[in-house]
């Protein structure tokens, strides 16, 4: 089970898909000593134990992308470097991917694309 690592405070069934997240909930779980990597990997697999499944969304449609960066426009004065901030807010939103994984091409081709509503100047 790779990238599976499990508190090693006893009674703690806690895991984590990072080492790092990992090591932090063992420090504030009162977990004594350093942690062992390969011990906390063995305690994981041991015990079946495996890390919660992200909640991953589907990929958004046409429509809500262009309700979501009319969205964002909507809240804020847009600036000079508008396109990076949208994204920005887009991958918080959706997950940290490029606009081209949703399959609609790059954020440029996909604002000239929605007949310019995507954003306030029309570019």
């Amino acid at each position: 089970m790779p990238g599976a690592y499990a508190c090693l405070q006893a009674g703690c069934s806690s895991v984590f898909e990072v080492w790092g997240d990992a090591r932090r909930h063992m420090k504030a779980c009162g977990f004594q000593g350093k942690p062992d990597m390969q011990a906390s990997k063995a305690k994981a697999e041991s015990e079946g134990l495996a890390p919660a499944p992200k909640d991953v969304l589907p990929p958004p449609s046409e429509a809500e992308l262009v309700a979501a960066v009319q969205h964002y426009y909507s809240i804020g004065p847009p600036t000079s470097d508008h396109r990076k901030h949208v994204l920005h807010w887009l991958r918080q939103r959706y997950g940290n991917q490029t606009f081209s994984t949703f399959g609609y091409g790059d954020f440029v081709t996909f604002g000239r694309g929605m007949a310019c509503r995507c954003t306030p100047e029309g570019h």
